[in-house]
C-alpha cells in the first residue's frame, strides 16, 4: 500500500501475477507543460513484500488519457542489470522524465515479467563498510554502508571485471537530497587500480530521510586483478 503520493498525476502499479506483493511506498507523479511542450516525471518507491528475492522487475510504464485509454507507452525496468536485486522488504527506485502530452491524466506502471529466487535458499555473501570522509560528515549526518554482495571475474583480454551491489542507510538526523559515492579499487599492497563513481541520491530521486535505505550498483573493468574496495562519499547535500 502506498504510504505517500505527491504530484498532479495519479499513479498506479498493476503487479505481475508472479509477484503479487510488489506495491508502491511513495511516488511522485508530476505532468509539466511549457508551452506547446509536455512531459511526465516519475519519482517511485517499490517495495518487494514478496517472500522472495527479486533479481529482475521489467514492464512498462503507461501513460493514460481522461477516459483511460493509452496515449503511450514505454520500456520500464526497476531492478536488474545496473539495479540491485530487491529482497523481501526492499525498496527500489525507478525514476525517469519521458515526453508526454498536455492531456495525460494519470499514469501507471505495469509489471510484466519478474525472475526470483526463493527466500529460504539464499546464501548472500556481504559486510559493512566503512566509509572514507574527507572532509569529516557534517553535523547530523551519518551512513551505514553494505556491500551486499562483491562479484569479481576475469573478463576479456585478461582485464577484470568488478561489481558491488550497494546498501546505503540514512542513520543520522538529516534527509538526504544528493549523495554521491567514489569506489576505489585497490591491490594487495593497496595501490589503486582504478575509481568508479554512483550518483545514490540525486534531485531526481526522492530524498533519502532519516531511516531511510537506499541501494545502488557500482561496476569497472580493470587492468589488474582488484582485491579490496574503500568507499568514499565525495558528495552530499
Amino acid at each position: 500500500m502506498v504510504s505517500e503520493a505527491t504530484g498532479n498525476i495519479p499513479f498506479s502499479l498493476v503487479p505481475a501475477p508472479t509477484a503479487q506483493g510488489l506495491a508502491m511506498a511513495r511516488v511522485d507523479s508530476d505532468l509539466k507543460v511549457y508551452g506547446d511542450k509536455a512531459y511526465y516525471k516519475l519519482r517511485l518507491l517499490v517495495a518487494n513484500g514478496t517472500e522472495s528475492t527479486l533479481e529482475e522487475i521489467t514492464g512498462r510504464l503507461e501513460l493514460l488519457g481522461a477516459d483511460g485509454a493509452v496515449i503511450s507507452t514505454h520500456p520500464a525496468r526497476v531492478a536488474g542489470t545496473v539495479n540491485p536485486p530487491l529482497r523481501p522488504s526492499d525498496r527500489g527506485r525507478f525514476n525517469g522524465t519521458w515526453p508526454a502530452t498536455s492531456d495525460v491524466s494519470s499514469a501507471r506502471l505495469v509489471v510484466t515479467s519478474t525472475t526470483h529466487r526463493d527466500a529460504t535458499e539464499e546464501v548472500v555473501a556481504g559486510s559493512k563498510t566503512e566509509l572514507v570522509w574527507d572532509p569529516a560528515p557534517p553535523r547530523g549526518v551519518e551512513l551505514q554502508t553494505t556491500i551486499r554482495q562483491r562479484i569479481r571475474r576475469e573478463h576479456f583480454g585478461g582485464k577484470w571485471f568488478m561489481r558491488l551491489d550497494l546498501e546505503v542507510r540514512n542513520a543520522g538526523e538529516r534527509t538526504l537530497q544528493v549523495l554521491k559515492l567514489d569506489a576505489h579499487y585497490l591491490d594487495k599492497a593497496g595501490k589503486r587500480l582504478g575509481k568508479d563513481e554512483t550518483w545514490v541520491v540525486t534531485s531526481s530521486d526522492l530524498p533519502l530521510r532519516p531511516g531511510d535505505v537506499a541501494l545502488d550498483s557500482v561496476m569497472e573493468i580493470l587492468e589488474e586483478r582488484p582485491e579490496r574496495v574503500t568507499l568514499h562519499v565525495s558528495r552530499i547535500e
